[in-house]
């Protein structure tokens, strides 16, 4: 439950809406006061619940897996929100939250859940995005992802995922291509098994801007299994990992 200015425990939303529909709106995890209740644009939780928001913090993952108890308690929280589907990939709120699995070790959990939300709900029919496509951005979070990569907001990172592609090649402006390979790839062998970069051992779930555009190879061994070892020790970089000297 939130707060509001004056940190007052807030257990409805109030309407602005001239002669709306309802005075007021219960306040739950899940609630929403968009369009009905405010206008399209001013909606408290916007395209999202708080149980969505809540987990939006991509500067600084650790912190909030932190706050949440821990690394098991937060895998817990993660499947409450896919398993009682409070997921909505429909808006760009939760575009991250599949992928959080990677920062309690788990690669292999966010492969579940991305290739889960893919085959549901996108495919080549005229209705084949969901949601509006809001200037490409549900075509562009399919389009990375089934590459095998996914860009985290403000960061200088993508994460790693199972591609559906057995390659991929990136035409960069500077002339240097950057390809993903997955070998053995199929519908069965879908977890990454371990990783080469530009044919050394790679074993972080994450890789760095700088290194894509300085062009390469990545490429994923796949298995029918997750890896016990691949993506589990280095978790991706998050504010308050990080040292500020003042």
């Amino acid at each position: 439950m939130p707060k509001d200015s004056n940190r007052k425990w807030v257990d409805s939303i109030q309407c602005a809406a001239t002669n709306g529909k309802i005075s007021y709106v219960p306040y739950t995890p899940l609630a929403q006061d968009w369009p009905n209740c405010v206008c399209w644009w001013c909606g408290v939780f916007y395209e999202a619940s708080s149980w969505e928001y809540s987990l939006s913090v991509p500067h600084d993952v650790a912190m909030l897996i932190k706050k949440t108890g821990g690394n098991e308690a937060f895998k817990k929280r993660l499947n409450t929100l896919f398993d009682k589907q409070f997921y909505n990939v429909a808006n760009e709120p939760s575009f991250l939250s599949p992928n959080l699995y990677h920062w309690i070790g788990h690669p292999d959990l966010s492969n579940d859940r991305i290739h889960q939300i893919i085959d549901k709900n996108y495919n080549s029919s005229r209705n084949g995005i969901p949601g509006n496509d809001d200037s490409g951005a549900m075509s562009s979070w399919l389009a990375f992802h089934m590459m095998g990569l996914y860009p985290n907001a403000g960061q200088s990172y993508y994460l790693i995922n199972s591609p559906y592609f057995k390659q991929t090649v990136i035409h960069q402006e500077n002339g240097k291509d950057f390809t993903i390979k997955a070998k053995n790839l199929s519908d069965k062998n879908k977890y990454i098994k371990s990783v080469t970069f530009n044919g050394k051992a790679f074993e972080n779930a994450f890789i760095e801007h700088s290194d894509i555009v300085a062009g390469g190879v990545l490429e994923f061994e796949m298995a029918a299994t997750p890896s016990k070892t691949w993506g589990t020790k280095q978790v991706p970089p998050s504010k308050s990992d990080q040292i500020i000297e003042e």
